[in-house]
């Protein structure tokens, strides 16, 4: 087989994609003077494996096969001489796809699957693997609000709308409703220290088969599994600006996901697999008074407390060089502009040799 594609890259969303094409030719070489094929065809599969399957040794409880798109290159018995011959396939991949992925809960693969059956009855088969990514292209920055009742403390986050798991992400918070002013007195709270951490959240479903769907507690058919893993954690113990005047802390740092730990691309299928991150911060603040006459001559009142929240993140791959098929045709009948414009009036030679 041939593959003439580039690298299978779906740009964008799932709900915003274009897709991606698939070409190649599929190659069948014939050693005889003459053999004649009942079938021939090729399959697109998608296959999720379950790693925690309800039963072990059964492999309808352990995968689950879906044909995305099916070539019929012979519907007929044909007689094929010695030598090669060239089949060509395409096909526009839909942008919905999830990506492939390798989890510790379960795989998605796809594959292309061909197989020739002879007149005597033998089968011919072929399989090879399709590595489909996504890259999400990077968009505005995201800005996220969190309250912490009962205080009147207000977390305000600025955060890329995507990450890379071999790059460096760059967070600001902003930390205010910090001081409270009460006749002479003065209360604010002092931010001691920071600690953030990136999760990735893992789910999938363990499916029940026909046989086994009486194993399932409760009468249900699938069984859910859940993991969560630390890619990436560090500590801020200094370095943020205090303004008690205003009543802001503004913190900035920057993360990184450690590439060891081999970070997935969020994703998400029918089947129940997902894989989702989030940037989880706990602000360790203490509270403090001081008079209004004298503003630097702060007590600890011994009250401290720990502001916890998570954000939302998407880790994708990186687009690179390359894009959208749709962006690579050339302009149809409907995109050619009109003719140049007609002149106002005849020019002379005179005119230009005047």
């Amino acid at each position: 087989m041939n593959v003439e594609s580039p690298p299978v890259v779906l740009y964008n969303s799932p709900q915003n994609s274009a897709g991606a094409i698939l070409t190649g030719q599929l190659l069948l070489n014939v050693r005889e003077p003459h053999v004649t094929i009942e079938e021939f065809g090729m399959k697109l599969l998608a296959i999720v494996t379950t790693k925690k399957p309800l039963v072990r040794h059964c492999d309808d409880c352990t995968s689950q096969t879906t044909t995305i798109h099916r070539w019929d290159f012979l519907i007929r018995p044909t007689a094929l001489r010695y030598g090669q011959h060239i089949y060509p396939f395409s096909h526009l991949l839909p942008g919905h796809l999830p990506a492939t992925t390798h989890g510790r809960l379960a795989t998605l693969d796809y594959c292309l699957s061909a197989v020739a059956t002879a007149s005597k009855g033998d089968k011919i088969t072929y399989q090879r693997a399709v590595d489909i990514r996504r890259a999400i292209l990077p968009g505005d920055e995201k800005h996220s609000i969190r309250l912490f009742p009962p205080t009147n403390l207000t977390a305000l986050a600025k955060l890329p709308s995507v990450i890379h798991s071999n790059g460096e992400i760059g967070i600001e918070m902003r930390l205010s409703g910090t001081v409270q002013n009460k006749a002479d007195l003065q209360t604010r709270w002092r931010l001691w220290k920071l600690n953030w951490r990136i999760e990735e959240t893992q789910r999938s479903i363990a499916p029940a088969c026909s046989r086994h769907s009486s194993k399932v507690i409760g009468g249900g058919r699938d069984i859910c599994h859940k993991d969560v893993r630390v890619i990436a954690r560090g500590v801020v113990k200094s370095d943020w600006k205090t303004d008690f005047e205003r009543g802001e802390i503004d913190v900035a740092f920057n993360a990184a996901c450690n590439v060891a730990l081999k970070p997935l691309c969020d994703m998400a299928c029918q089947t129940g697999m997902s894989v989702k991150h989030s940037l989880v911060v706990e602000m360790v603040v203490a509270k403090e008074r001081a008079s209004l006459q004298k503003l630097s001559q702060a007590t600890a009142t011994g009250v401290a407390c720990v502001l916890c929240t998570q954000f939302h993140l998407v880790l994708t791959e990186r687009p690179g060089m390359g894009i959208a098929w749709v962006e690579e045709q050339p302009p149809i009948y409907e995109d050619v502009p009109a003719g140049p414009p007609a002149y106002t009036r005849r020019c002379r030679a005179s005119d230009f040799y005047s």
